[in-house]
C-alpha cells in the first residue's frame, strides 16, 4: 500500500493499455466505425426503449401492469428465439453486413412501434426489435474475438462496451426529456430512425472488410482466442 512507484506505474499500465485499444481500434475502420454508429444507435433508440415501454404502455394505449408484462415478456422471447436461430445456423458468409443489417431492421421496428395504433403491434414489434438486436449481439461478440489479435482482445473488448454504453446513462436522460418534450410517440419514432439511419455505416469504405476477407469462412474453433 506504500509502494508508491509500484501505484504509478500500475496507473501508468493502465493508461497504455486504453492507449493501445483505442489505437488499434481507429487503425481498424470497420471497428471505428461500428464503434460509433452502435454507440448512436443506443443512445438514441435501444437505451431510452428501455423506459419508454412503461410510459407507451400507461400514457398511450392506457393499458396496466399485464400489458407490460406481455411486452416485456415478448422482448425476451424474441432474444431466445434469436439465440436459438444463431445457435442452428452456420455463421453467415457476410457477417458485417448481416449485423447490421439486424440492427437496422431492429431500429426500423422501434419506428414501428411508435407509429402503431394498437398495443397487440406495439407487443410483437417489441419482441421483434430484441430479436434483432440480440442476433446481431450473437455475431458481433465472435467477430471481435475472431478479428483482433489474441494479445489486444480484452483492450478491444473494453472499448466495445464502451462505446457501446458509456453514453447509456445520457440516453436515459434524453429519452426522458425527449418523451416530455415532444411526446412518447415521436421520441421512438426520432430514436427508431436515427438507429435505422446507423445501418449507413455499410456504404463507409472498410466497414465490410472482414466480409471480404472471408473470417465467417475460418472453423468455429478459430473464434476463441482467450
Amino acid at each position: 500500500m506504500r509502494n508508491v512507484t509500484g501505484a504509478k506505474a500500475a496507473r501508468s499500465r493502465i493508461l497504455t493499455g486504453m492507449i493501445e485499444g483505442l489505437r488499434y481500434c481507429y487503425s481498424q475502420r470497420w471497428l471505428w466505425w461500428s464503434l460509433i454508429a452502435i454507440g448512436l444507435a443506443n443512445l438514441t433508440c435501444f437505451v431510452p426503449f428501455v423506459i419508454l415501454e412503461p410510459l407507451l404502455v400507461r400514457n398511450v394505449f392506457h393499458a396496466g401492469p399485464i400489458a407490460l408484462g406481455c411486452m416485456y415478456a415478448a422482448s425476451g422471447a424474441g432474444g431466445a428465439l434469436a439465440s436459438l436461430v444463431a445457435a442452428r445456423r452456420q455463421p453467415p458468409v457476410r457477417r458485417v453486413a448481416t449485423i447490421w443489417t439486424a440492427w437496422t431492421a431492429a431500429g426500423l421496428c422501434g419506428v414501428v412501434i411508435g407509429l402503431s395504433a394498437w398495443l397487440w403491434m406495439s407487443v410483437l414489434f417489441a419482441g421483434l426489435t430484441w430479436g434483432l438486436a440480440t442476433y446481431g449481439n450473437i455475431l458481433w461478440l465472435p467477430l471481435i474475438q475472431q478479428a483482433t489479435p489474441p494479445e489486444l482482445l480484452g483492450r478491444v473488448s473494453s472499448v466495445d462496451w464502451m462505446f457501446s454504453l458509456a453514453l447509456s446513462p445520457l440516453g436515459t436522460i434524453a429519452g426522458g426529456a425527449a418523451a416530455g418534450a415532444i411526446g412518447i410517440r415521436l421520441t421512438l419514432i426520432a430514436g427508431g430512425a436515427l438507429a435505422t439511419a446507423a445501418g449507413a455505416v455499410l456504404l463507409i469504405p472498410g466497414v465490410r472488410d472482414p466480409d471480404k476477407q472471408g473470417l465467417a469462412r475460418q472453423p468455429s474453433h478459430s473464434r476463441v482466442t482467450s
